[in-house]
């Protein structure tokens, strides 16, 4: 997907961060059924670096495999695509949500526009979202 490439190339220039802790969407702008997702873990994957979204050692996608969608045929997606640190207890009780609540607005966006563009891009019937 070229346009992830330009996306990689333009997040970390402008937010900082490694280019490799961005996931990339798993599947075809082809396939029939798409799951979106929130934002990737670093702590729940098998693959850290260079990873993509549908991650079957991640406990989201696990999840949904275990109720029977598979990776064939299927556009995974996260809406937030640089993988961050899930909160612990503590700062969820001071209100802390997810990372993303701590990101400037213009990072959120970014990441909202790829993958707003992968939605409206794709040839996907149905999509199952999966966000906080």
């Amino acid at each position: 997907m070229a346009r992830f490439q330009d996306f990689v190339r333009a997040e970390p220039e402008h937010f900082g961060g490694e280019a490799d802790m961005l996931v990339h969407p798993k599947g075809s702008l082809q396939d029939p059924l798409g799951v979106l997702l929130h934002y990737p873990t670093p702590t729940t994957t098998s693959e850290l670096r260079n990873g993509e979204t549908g991650d079957r050692g991640s406990s989201c996608p696990q999840r949904i495999f275990e109720k029977g969608v598979t990776g064939s045929g299927c556009l995974w997606l996260d809406t937030y695509v640089r993988r961050a640190k899930v909160p612990d207890r503590t700062d969820r009780d001071a209100g802390y949500v997810v990372p993303t609540d701590t990101w400037p607005e213009a990072q959120r966006t970014i990441h909202e526009d790829f993958s707003n563009y992968v939605l409206e891009s794709s040839k996907t019937k149905v999509f199952q979202c999966h966000h906080q």
